[in-house]
């Protein structure tokens, strides 16, 4: 069985002249950074699934809620697939069996390594999930369903990503925010996960965790 190593982002700061130019640029976009645990959900035919973390380890102590598996069931799977996203469980107390979908690596047996970020969001949005609109900030940043497909804002305006950033890490969940070339096409790992020049994480320092 193949094992999918998922790409890592470059880590910058809020503050740095990089962050400042990229949310000016309308090719990119920004997602949430989850304080959760990397989840590589492979799916095979009659909906068995399997779940792995970033390190290729199999998360065999994770057993879904029969809510969170009939959403899963909901999707319209095609053959054998592989999801990328954040499993939230159990990392606030009233948090669990909470999967964000982020990205797609096999559809159908076939990897999805060809096409760009834009192409395989819009695959997710047509088989599962259907929330295509870019978000408003003034939007809430998290949804308290069991599966969902990351919520994203568009670069392409001053301070855009920053009031994003302000509002987002002032929940616990929540460590910052990640941002995407939608034109990149993915770069997996064959034996641990890669850096890849395409996507920037800005974390939220020390003094903004409440413990």
């Amino acid at each position: 069985m193949k094992i999918y190593y998922p790409p890592k982002p470059i880590l910058i700061t809020i503050d740095q002249p990089l962050f400042s130019a990229l949310e000016l640029r309308t090719d990119v976009v920004a997602e949430l950074k989850y304080n959760g645990d990397r989840l590589i959900e492979q799916r095979f035919e009659l909906n068995r699934y399997e779940f792995w973390n970033r390190h290729g380890e199999q998360m065999k102590k994770f057993r879904p809620a029969d809510e969170l598996l009939a959403q899963l069931d909901k999707i319209r799977w095609e053959g054998n697939c592989v999801l990328d996203g954040e499993l939230l469980h159990f990392k606030k107390k009233e948090t669990k069996n909470h999967i964000v979908i982020f990205d797609v690596y096999l559809w159908n047996g076939s990897p999805t390594t060809g096409i760009s970020f834009r192409e395989r969001r819009g695959l997710l949005n047509r088989v599962a999930f259907c929330n295509t609109a870019y978000l408003p900030l003034d939007s809430s940043v998290i949804d308290e369903h069991y599966l969902e497909l990351a919520p994203q804002w568009k670069g392409g305006v001053k301070g855009c990503f920053r009031a994003v950033y302000e509002e987002a890490i002032k929940r616990d969940e929540i460590e910052g925010l990640v941002i995407k070339s939608l034109d990149a096409k993915v770069t997996l790992g064959n034996s641990d996960s890669p850096v890849v020049p395409y996507m920037f994480k800005v974390r939220k320092s020390c003094k903004n965790y409440r413990f």
